[in-house]
């Protein structure tokens, strides 16, 4: 809170990225009045997967709970995903469960073998499923931007393929070009 607020004194724009734990009614309250303008929690996944992701049972309850805490303090509150083997066949319903927490924006990217995933090689999706998943996320460009959701592909998605403009915005020259 601290840093937040001198952040923010500095006139700088203050968000944060969160795994979602331990945000209480009364810290997001803190939060917004530190100038945190801005969150983005991690939800890996449904309730199943992103609990084995986490390894933590109940850490997609606690990252729900403080994604109502956020909006209700007044942050902008968005979500970001790992994309993977456990979580790729549930993109949709991801979806809908953080557009009905209200969420403005959703940045994915695919899971790279780092940290937990560097151990755990089976996660990451392989060249040859791309193909199946580089049109199923074209599709959810067209809902998120249709419900007025901010769909943000990391770095590692698209790379000039079929689906990369569609999945980017739907601008003719939209391609991956750095981090904002």
């Amino acid at each position: 809170l601290e840093i937040a607020a001198e952040i923010t004194r500095c006139e700088m724009l203050c968000t944060m990225v969160t795994g979602g734990y331990g945000i209480t009614e009364k810290l997001a309250a803190k939060m917004r009045q530190a100038g945190i303008v801005q969150a983005s929690v991690s939800v890996d996944g449904t309730e199943e997967t992103h609990d084995y992701l986490r390894g933590k049972k109940g850490s997609w309850q606690a990252c729900f709970q403080s994604i109502k805490y956020l909006n209700e303090a007044g942050i902008v509150t968005t979500c970001n995903t790992q994309i993977n083997r456990k979580s790729s066949s549930e993109i949709f319903q991801i979806y809908e469960i953080i557009r009905a927490a209200g969420v403005k924006a959703w940045q994915i990217q695919m899971t790279v073998p780092m940290g937990n995933a560097a151990d755990n090689w089976e996660l990451l999706l392989q060249p040859y499923e791309l193909l199946e998943l580089h049109p199923r996320l074209a599709e959810l460009a067209k809902q998120a931007k249709k419900d007025d959701i901010w769909l943000i592909p990391g770095n590692n998605v698209g790379y000039f393929g079929p689906f990369e403009r569609l999945i980017r915005g739907g601008k003719e020259w939209t391609f991956w070009n750095g981090c904002k």
